[in-house]
């Protein structure tokens, strides 16, 4: 009989003292001893237990929730971590995440279309410089950087001067863009998520254009093609206004066009001198993650009021 009440008795003690375990595990307090092996004790004496009741009474600001039982590191408030942004970038990222375009009081929003709406970046790769070697010139990527940053008649006007070409400035453009037309007929694609995106600010009553330093033909065609011409109530291009996107002046007239000022008009745009452009002239900017421009990640950040990861999802940083 001894025996038997000897065990029933130890059992007792263990069954309670597993109880008291779960219940100190529940709120996240052992004492820092046990913290630091990592492992859930399975007697504790009654100092032990003595600190745990104390810390439940009177919670002290030192310790966090655990998990497998060890301290987990918390960030200071308003501190994000975006662990599929480079190390040297992450200290530049914005503290907030949201659904684009997150809760900007908008009355217009001005697209960009190659590398904004349209994955299309890759059919303008080496266009200019191709067509100047078809003509038995060389010409280096130096230019592709220079024509980027121009209209079309303008980059065609610095062609024709620099190599003395023979050609009218329209047939320039012309032979140009032979190799490029097929593509936004027929190959072209969307970004991931523009579709939801713009149906969204459609939704909110937001008015929406196109300006582009591209062909208008080829940005109405691969539009109409992929069924997003009818969220934009027109196109406009640089060529159009005379200039290209080192000037604010395609943005303006198209806001104007919309009914909306600089202040509420947002402009989204992938290449980083259109973004201080429009920055400059006192629009709302938004600028989109694209492949062609990784190197100027940072540099965008800096300028634009939102950096757009992805048009999918809650992936719109805003500062």
């Amino acid at each position: 009989m001894r025996k038997i009440g000897l065990w029933l008795l130890v059992t007792l003690l263990i069954v309670t003292n597993g109880m008291l375990c779960c219940q100190a595990q529940r709120y996240g307090r052992f004492p820092r001893r046990m913290m630091r092996s990592g492992k859930q004790p399975l007697l504790l004496s009654l100092r032990d237990w003595n600190k745990i009741l104390q810390q439940k009474k009177a919670p002290s600001a030192q310790l966090r929730p655990l998990t497998n039982y060890t301290r987990i590191q918390t960030l200071p408030p308003g501190k994000i971590i975006y662990p599929h942004l480079p190390t040297n970038v992450r200290r530049t990222v914005p503290a907030r995440l949201g659904a684009f375009p997150v809760d900007a009081p908008l009355k217009a929003v001005v697209f960009d279309l190659d590398g904004t709406l349209l994955d299309s970046l890759w059919a303008w790769e080496h266009s200019g410089s191709n067509f100047v070697r078809s003509q038995g010139f060389e010409a280096g990527d130096e230019l592709d950087e220079q024509l980027v940053k121009m209209s079309l008649l303008d980059g065609a006007r610095l062609i024709k001067e620099r190599y003395g070409l023979p050609y009218e400035l329209d047939e320039i453009v012309e032979l140009t863009l032979r190799p490029i037309k097929n593509r936004y007929l027929y190959e072209i694609k969307p970004m991931p998520g523009i579709v939801e995106v713009l149906a969204r600010l459609q939704a909110r009553g937001v008015k929406m254009a196109v300006a582009t330093a591209s062909y208008k033909e080829f940005a109405q065609a691969a539009l109409t093609r992929l069924g997003l011409a009818d969220y934009f109530e027109f196109i406009i291009t640089c060529d159009e206004v005379g200039i290209g996107k080192t000037s604010p002046k395609v943005y303006e007239v198209a806001a104007a066009r919309l009914g909306a000022d600089n202040t509420h008009t947002l402009v989204v745009e992938d290449a980083l001198h259109a973004l201080q452009t429009a920055k400059q002239a006192g629009f709302k900017t938004a600028a989109v993650e694209e492949t062609h421009s990784l190197h100027q990640r940072a540099q965008k950040m800096q300028v634009a009021d939102y950096y757009v990861l992805s048009f999918e999802g809650e992936n719109t940083l805003h500062k």
